[in-house]
């Protein structure tokens, strides 16, 4: 290379931007970090996996096997890079071994160079000392192909080498072309037998450089059932599966306390980053319920930290002192497709790692990459290490996606990065490694244990002292008793200790004393443990009693080390220890230890009889095991479907529903629809089960609870937007899963599974030009029920088909100048691509006009309360549309203007290909919007893709793809899918034992099932059993007819789509705004309950979508959402914003106000509505703590005064939310209710949804009063009970204010005390016109009176009968385990809304069942 322009890559970058020049640019990186190019091309190409000798000298693996090598490809080498002159950058690159496959994975350990080369893993060694290996020895073979391959690979404190597997299988034979068979557990890994007569373990093979000969897997055969980490001794023996459930997990690395971590690819789902364990279960692949995050989900082990959309490659724990304590005690990791290295701070949240934050970026590109290229600066880490200056050394692979050839020759790029901090240079040559180990002293030694130093020296140390035995036994324990060792000695001084005089019980002795020291630190305390559960393995021997009582440790990660160290020895007498232990254990980490290590101590037998045990958590543990023993068919799994405990119901009724049952479900929902029917009549079924059950069920997909939710009393009607969650409940217990059904997913032809908020909804065309031969002003907007038709008349939409809802509309107006307009041309504007004309006509006009006959009649009718209209369509191209008048005659008495609604055409069939070129050029004209509707409407393409928050995460996600792919890449992957697949999604064929065939990509597969995408996004499960072959093939799944579908303008709107989405998402957002989701809801999208299957057991029936479907307004109201609604806790309160305004904040802590309350509440305008809280001057400053603005609370609870601010409203915590949306946002929350001797009357689940309406913003206020140990307690009466308001000063009735209700009353002397559905208080503040309206519910137990006043109150009191002089006195009591549930409603408003429509829409917003308590 050009050492001028290697030494111009030598920049020192001080802030985070650098330059980009084609691909010398360097990455970005904080301040004062400095980034050199230590090599790069001719010496370095194509990059993947680097180590540091003991001497500190660089050696990579680099090569052309990736990604399609066949038998005869040239081969790749482990090169010594070397710096001559000591300047920083590598001056010459020496071979050190060849003749590999693709090389993914380097270690050393003494003097050998382990290697990481699928199907094999090799060590090779330097005999004669001249930097070339001579010796090669096969340790494992056959292993599976270079995809999804044998990755990284770390010698631990503990004496063994952890190795990552992808869940690439091999062929398991002995005649197969890899030339080797593979050990027992990578067939476990891969759900395979190990064929027969084969040995557990091959004997390794031992070749010379000449005649050493790698396998060969050919990297398009299919993949095992799932992927892991694997560990074995130094020399190869004693292989076993240390952590399963992984997909391709690339790299793992541990930090100072010995805890793993490692990211995992995933080509749909996003990348994770794992804590890996001794048998833990990430989900992939699991025995019977297979899942991707883990969240929520009881058989597998949650993820330990947030996903990400990349491609983690390697992974290091940074302990360098050379870094500043900011970046130290975080794992550094690596994304190759995201172009960054981020960080990964741990944290512990009980037993278990978790860090859910969105992580720092490290180091970056300017851009991310697409799976088969990138541009611009060469930075695509594959590997990162901590060298022996204390810098980060990366490596970056070339720009495109497997290896390129040029005339037999690699010509790929690469480079190795330093990253260093401050004036850091790199080190020379340290003199003692030239020593013998066994000249140096203990101190010289742990020296080297410590966590920075490099891998080698740290195992090279340990072996030294491991050697000398007992004779630095004392030695050892000493140096542990020391304060301040550093960072990471302890731990390898605990692991040397451990591994020295196994039989010598002062050891153990010194450990068990450990692990009771309660003044030591946790992670000292940990290692005591799990180096007496190693000892006690190693010598197969019964474990310390120590290790034992540390199962009630009060610390959870002890108990979690002790339940791991049986599970290692596997003492069947310490099962009872086990089951003792999880009959009281929360902590879900320790939880799943402790019943894993049951898994391997406790038979079968054994297990079946605590599924009858009387602790819950014991039938859970029990349960878990034997389904995942295969030990259990669905049939004896049916009684547990019922159980007491939801957990092991949930987990139960899931597995039924995967493997069926001779009996019937249950409990079923069912819905009809018809088009005479206005919604959905739902109806929930019940099977045989026991007497005494009754059905709870809410319609906004909320949780039934025993305090929520409405009790089943037959057959009811839901709007299609509504959700069904209902569950079996015995009294107040909750018997078995969650079920949940809506319109939406149920009318789909296969059940999605996924959230709602995920369907963009139809996004309308642009229109432009409209004008009119009257000159009247027509605009365009979007249709839906309860939209007004006209801009000058109030009529609305009553009904509406399908096919036009959310669609553009040309609001037109009913002057008689336009109701009477003639002629055939009347209204003229400019379509932006073709679309279907939709004209609406009055039908009381029989005679149409000439010019609507060349249109098609259709069969679709829609009406306002005024007349119905008859659709006619027709097809128009891109351009200016002429339409002619209303009517014949001129006549304009008993005749409505005819209403026109556009909706974009659907793509036609092409005689000729599009090609790339062609679309290329049409990019200057390319739209935005246009692409929108291609990609989530016309061409299908979120049937499997998700852009943003919005489609199916089926297919690559494309939310950055903006920031990674040029135009052409783009434009590619659409037009010729199969050119470049990304990894993952390749289509597999499937033939069954039936000679059914089935293609499509793999999504996920268990041990029971494999479930296939295919071409048409459809989701198909095949049982593992039925399988008789299943082979890829080297096509996309990805419809390959799109060239002669979509036009080069098509595409080209696709390509802006796409790239502006990623690189601008608020553009993607503004879509959103103005298209009419059917499916959106106030509610957050619920959370999984694990085992609420759609299907078995607890199952939905399917609904017909029918084209001819009408809705009314009983089904779908219209909501403005042009801005979200967002919040932000502040640790007091809820500030509430609408776009970029403030709209309200919800404190909910504050010590004069001893409740929660809203204050500083705005209305649409932005001006404030209530008092100013706390009055400031010209206010009235009367109540100035008990009216603060909006609040719920009550003079009389049991006694105790809640209103003047006696007794306290507590808030406990937010059990939802907040959640935000665009023009929706909600929050739930649980408060108690305390006496001023802090002693508790009751409980309130308190849920708030806000709406932008037209009419202004909705509160829909949502209590249930209970009382968790079942007592009974009481509302008293008084004036002051109930929701109450403040108004603002200017607008109280004293000044400019009035008080309405509905009944026609007004002022407060005439609505004090009578019963109203709503009561409104409005006055004006600088000539506009706003105010507070309180909704009742009709469900309230009673009526509510108004306690208004002129001075600026109301409160809605449902309680005060005798204070209210409506009778006698109140004395309303609840039993605890019933509950009282009260609604109310706030409209914040501005002019004169219709409040009978509104409060109309707030009922039907909210559901009603019309039944009172009296």
């Amino acid at each position: 290379m050009n050492r001028i322009f290697l030494l111009a890559l030598v920049v020192c970058v001080s802030r985070l931007v650098a330059a980009e020049t084609d691909d010398q640019g360097l990455p970005q990186v904080p301040p004062d970090f400095k980034v050199t190019v230590y090599a790069a091309e001719p010496l370095v190409r194509n990059p993947c996996a680097m180590a540091f000798d003991v001497q500190g000298r660089l050696f990579i693996g680099q090569g052309p096997q990736y990604r399609k090598p066949n038998p005869d490809s040239p081969t790749d080498r482990v090169t010594l890079l070397i710096d001559v002159d000591q300047d920083g950058i590598a001056d010459h690159a020496k071979t050190f071994a060849e003749g590999f496959n693709n090389i993914q994975g380097l270690a050393w350990y003494g003097d050998q160079l382990w290697i990481a080369n699928a199907p094999d893993l090799t060590v090779v060694r330097d005999v004669d000392g001249d930097d070339v290996a001579d010796e090669y020895r096969r340790i494992y073979g056959g292993i599976g192909n270079l995809e999804h391959a044998l990755h990284g690979l770390s010698f631990a404190p503990d004496g063994w080498l952890y190795m990552s597997k992808g869940n690439s299988k091999g062929y398991g034979r002995i005649d197969s072309p890899e030339r080797f068979l593979a050990p027992a557990p990578f067939f476990d890994l891969w759900g395979m037998q190990l064929p027969k007569n084969a040995p557990m373990q091959p004997e390794p093979e031992v070749f010379s450089r000449e005649t050493y000969q790698h396998g060969y897997h050919n990297p398009s055969d299919d993949w095992g059932t799932e992927g892991g980490v694997l560990r074995c001794r130094p020399d190869g023996t004693q292989l076993e599966v240390f952590s399963r459930g992984m997909r391709n997990t690339w790299d793992i690395n541990f930090d100072t306390d010995f805890n793993w971590v490692g990211t995992d690819q995933d080509q749909d789902g996003g990348d994770r980053v794992l804590n890996p364990f001794f048998n833990a279960h990430f989900g992939w692949g699991h025995a019977w319920s297979p899942h991707w995050t883990g969240d929520d989900h009881v058989p597998t082990v949650p993820i330990c930290g947030p996903v990400f959309h990349g491609s983690g490659t390697g992974v290091v724990f940074g302990a360098s002192p050379q870094f500043p304590a900011r970046y130290r005690d975080a794992f550094f990791c690596a994304d190759w497709l995201g172009r960054n290295i981020f960080l990964y701070r741990p944290k512990w949240d009980g037993g278990m790692m978790r860090n859910m934050d969105t992580p720092e970026i490290f180091a970056k590109a300017p851009s991310g990459r697409t799976m088969s290229s990138s541009h611009g600066i060469l930075f695509d880490p594959t590997d990162i290490e901590f060298g022996p200056d204390g810098a980060l050394w990366v490596l970056s692979w070339g720009h495109g996606y497997g290896a390129a050839m040029k005339d037999g020759k690699h010509v790929d790029k690469g480079r190795v990065y330093r990253i260093s901090y401050g004036d850091s240079v790199p080190t020379k040559k340290v003199k003692k490694y030239d020593r013998p180990y066994t000249k140096w002293t203990t101190d010289e030694l742990l020296v080297d244990l410590q966590h920075h130093a490099l891998p080698v020296r740290r195992t090279n140390a340990q072996n030294e002292l491991v050697s000398r035995g007992v004779k630095v036994r004392d030695e050892l324990i000493e140096m542990l008793r020391r304060d301040n060792l550093p960072a990471g000695a302890t731990t390898w001084l605990a692991w040397t200790l451990g591994q020295i005089g196994i039989q010598d019980t002062s050891i153990d002795e010194f450990l068990s004393n450990r692990l009771v020291q309660e003044d030591l630190k946790v992670a000292d305390r940990i290692q005591a443990v799990r180096v007496l559960g190693q000892r006690a393995r190693v010598r197969n021997s019964r474990l310390p009693a120590a290790v034992g009582n540390a199962l009630r440790d009060k610390h959870p990660r002890i108990r979690f080390a002790a339940a791991q160290a049986i599970h290692e020895c596997q003492d069947a007498e310490d099962a009872e220890l086990l089951w003792t232990m999880i009959d009281s254990e929360s902590d879900r980490a320790v939880f799943y230890a402790a019943r894993m290590a049951l898994k391997k101590t406790a038979d079968s037998e054994s297990l079946r009889a605590k599924l009858s045990s009387s602790s819950s958590r014991q039938r859970l543990a029990a349960l878990l095991n034997l389904l995942e023993m295969a030990e259990l068919s669905g049939d004896e799994v049916l009684p547990l479907r019922l159980d007491s405990d939801p957990r092991v119901a949930e987990v139960a009724s899931s597995f039924v529903s995967k493997v069926g049952t001779s009996q019937a479900p249950v409990l079923q929902i069912q819905g009809t629809s018809s088009q005479a029917a206005a919604g959905v009549q739902v109806e929930i079924l019940m099977g045989d089960v026991p007497k005494g059950l009754h059905v709870r069920y809410t319609k906004d997909g909320s949780e039934p609870t025993d305090t929520t939710g409405i009790t089943y009393e037959g057959p009811f009607s839901i709007q299609e937007s509504d959700e069904v969650s209902a569950s079996l409940f015995r009294g107040r217990q909750k018997m078995g899963p969650v079920i949940r059904s809506s319109y939406a997913s149920l009318a789909s032809a296969e059940p999605s599974g996924k959230s709602k908020a995920q369907e963009m909804g139809t996004i309308p065309m642009d229109i432009a030009n409209i004008r009119t031969t009257n000159g009247q002003p027509y605009k365009a907007t979007t249709i839906a029920i309860g939209s007004y038709i006209y801009g000058n008349r109030k009529y609305r939409w009553r009904s509406l088909p399908n096919e036009i809802i959310g669609h553009t509309v040309i609001e037109s107006r009913n002057d008689d100048s336009d109701v009477g307009s003639t002629g055939d041309s009347f209204l003229s504007f400019e379509l932006d691509s073709d679309a279907d004309v939709y004209v609406a006509h009055d039908e009381r006009i029989t005679e149409k006009p000439n010019w609507l006959k060349d249109f098609r009649k259709t069969s679709l009718r829609t009406s306002t309360r005024d007349t119905s209209f008859q659709l006619f369509a027709k097809r128009f191209p891109a351009g200016m549309v002429r339409l002619g008048g209303n009517t014949r005659d001129g006549v304009t008495k008993a005749r409505s203007q005819y209403a026109t609604i556009i909706k974009p055409a659907p793509l036609q069939p092409r005689e000729v290909a599009t090609t790339i070129e062609q679309s290329l050029q049409k990019l200057p004209t390319a739209s935005f919007r246009r692409g929108a509707r291609l990609f989530f409407e016309q061409s299908d393409c979120a049937k499997c893709h998700r852009i943003g928050d919005w489609g199916n995460a089926l297919a690559p996600n494309l939310s950055n793809m903006g920031t990674r792919a040029a135009p052409k890449t783009i434009a590619e992957s659409i037009l010729d899918p199969s050119a470049v697949i990304m990894e993952g999604f390749h289509s597999v064929s499937v033939l069954t034992d039936e000679g059914q065939v089935f293609q499509g990509f793999i999504k996920q597969e268990s041990g029971l099932n494999v479930e296939l995408v295919q071409v048409d996004g459809k989701v198909v499960s095949i049982p593992r059993e039925s399988i008789e072959l299943r082979k890829r093939q080297q096509v996309s799944v990805m419809p390959d007819g799109l060239a002669k579908q979509l036009s080069p303008q098509h595409v080209a709107d696709l390509i802006r789509f796409i790239l502006d989405a990623g690189k601008h998402p608020e553009l993607l957002q503004s879509v959103s705004h103005l298209s009419t989701n059917l499916n959106q809801k106030a509610d957050a999208p619920p959370q999984f309950t694990f085992g609420s299957g759609r299907s078995g057991i607890y199952q939905n029936s399917k609904l017909p979508k029918t084209s001819d479907k009408v809705h009314s307004p009983e089904t779908k109201l219209q909501l403005d959402t042009n801005a979200p609604i967002t919040f932000r806790d502040d640790g007091k309160a809820l500030q509430i914003y609408f776009g970029k305004n403030k709209l309200a904040s919800y404190i909910y802590q504050h010590d004069q106000v001893k409740r929660p309350f809203f204050a500083h509440v705005k209305s649409p305008s932005g001006t404030q509505v209530t008092r100013n809280f706390p009055p400031e001057k010209g206010d009235r400053q009367d109540h100035a703590d008990m009216h603060p603005g909006i609040w719920l609370a009550f003079g009389d609870l049991d006694g105790e005064d809640f209103w003047r601010n006696k007794g306290r409203v507590v808030h406990k915590e937010f059990t939802q939310g907040p959640t935000s949306g665009f023009g929706l946002g909600s929050f739930s929350q649980r408060k108690s209710y305390q006496r001023a001797d802090g002693s508790v009357v009751c409980f309130e689940d308190f849920r708030c949804v806000i709406r932008a309406l037209e009419e202004g913003y909705l509160l829909q206020l949502d209590s249930t009063f209970f009382s968790p140990e079942g007592d009974t307690f009481y509302f008293g009466d008084q004036e002051e009970m109930g929701l109450g308001i403040r108004v603002a000063t200017e607008i109280a009735e004293l000044k400019s204010g009035q008080i309405s209700d509905s009944e026609g009353r007004h002022g407060a002397k005439h609505v004090w005390s009578q019963p109203s559905a709503w009561c409104d208080y409005s006055g004006t503040i600088d000539d506009e016109r706003i105010g507070m309206t309180i909704l009742c519910h009709p469900d309230n137990f009673r009526e509510s009176w108004m306690h208004a006043r002129n001075y600026g109150v109301i409160a809605a009191n449902a309680f005060g009968r005798a204070a209210m002089k409506k009778g006698p006195k109140s004395h309303l009591e609840v039993a605890g385990d019933a509950g009282l549930r009260l609604r109310y409603g706030i409209l914040l408003h501005g002019s004169t809304p219709d409040l009978d429509a509104v409060y109309q829409q707030y009922v039907d917003l909210s559901g009603s069942q019309n039944r009172g308590l009296d």
